[in-house]
């Protein structure tokens, strides 16, 4: 077992570099703005959803490649170290302070409320050094939470990294997926290059029985594949077409997977969860359990029952948040 944990970790760490190198544009010594988002102040909606809203705005901070985003987990364990109490940090002193403990330059507060049938976003950036709050964004939604989720969390990121203040936002409700036949309807756009998107499908059904079981549940809320996500596939379908080195492709890709997704997020058992359940599980494992279908996927024989049940939930539409909150996965 410690051979094999040996090689998995020296494919993966070739593999990562030769990418770091490779790739355009990369630098290794490249600094980014280090943030962190404390979780909102929920009016209205309950503490599962304004953690998972929190989540999901982390996770869209981190994709604009702009910041160096403080995971929730990380942050959990300094403040309990510090004995920090967050209840109640709702001033920009308090936001000050937490950054502080947490070696953040910047720090995301702000609250979401709920207004009859109208949800509302509000966030704000403060500087830890000067104290001053740099950004403001608003976005407000007339639907579901889970509309909020899926287009809000996204524009609200995308307004906040931006070097330009946004315009006060109107009233934006869910609108139908642009085609190519029409084009984005009138309204469609939320934000430059982000329109609304449609759930479930073939698409979703496909990523989760193919790449990994919560890529289309993910996919189904706005998330993207990911990359390494990418590079997994190709490694099974270049290993499914050979009848040479067929361990050897498909090792090295779920390595690299394993160490990108699962190992420097969650350490050991994230690099195992990574490399045989999936890349998101060893990637969420701080903030969700494993499912029970998920864990099926282990066994010989009856994981057949888990891949057919997944995958019709990416394609019927269902979310990992919904997920989360029926199957108590929150940790």
């Amino acid at each position: 077992m410690q051979e094999l944990l040996r090689q998995l970790r020296s494919s993966a760490s070739r593999a990562v570099l030769l990418i770091a190198l490779l790739a355009p544009g990369t630098s290794l010594l490249a600094q980014k703005t280090t943030i962190a988002v404390l979780d909102f102040e929920g009016r209205g909606i309950s503490q599962t959803e304004v953690a998972a809203l929190s989540d999901r705005l982390r996770n869209e901070l981190f994709r604009l490649e702009k910041f160096q985003v403080v995971e929730r987990g990380m942050m959990e364990t300094i403040l309990t170290e510090q004995d920090f109490q967050l209840v109640g940090c709702t001033s920009d002193e308090c936001l000050v302070e937490v950054g502080q403990l947490l070696g953040a330059q910047m720090m995301v507060g702000g609250s979401i409320s709920k207004v009859g049938d109208m949800y509302t976003a509000s966030a704000r950036i403060v500087d830890v050094e000067t104290s001053q709050v740099i950004m403001v964004a608003d976005y407000d939604l007339e639907g579901k939470i889970n509309d909020m989720l899926t287009i809000g969390m996204q524009a609200l990121a995308i307004r906040l990294a931006s070097d330009e203040k946004a315009p006060p936002s109107a009233i934006e409700e869910r609108v139908p997926t642009p085609t190519p036949d029409t084009g984005p309807p009138p309204g469609a756009q939320l934000a430059p290059g982000v329109y609304a998107r449609g759930k479930g499908g073939l698409g979703p059904c496909l990523a989760s029985a193919y790449i990994g079981p919560r890529v289309g549940l993910e996919m189904n809320e706005g998330k993207e594949i990911q990359t390494s996500e990418w590079i997994g596939l190709a490694g099974k379908l270049i290993a499914g077409a050979s009848n040479f080195a067929n361990l050897d492709v498909t090792f090295w890709t779920q390595s690299y997977m394993a160490y990108k997704t699962g190992y420097k997020a969650n350490g050991l058992d994230g690099c195992l969860a990574s490399y045989f359940l999936g890349p998101r599980i060893g990637a969420e494992l701080h903030e969700r359990r494993i499912r029970s279908d998920e864990w099926l996927l282990l066994v010989p024989c009856v994981n057949i029952y888990p891949c057919f049940s997944i995958s019709m939930d990416a394609y019927q539409g269902r979310t990992m948040t919904e997920i989360e909150i029926a199957e108590g996965l929150r940790k």
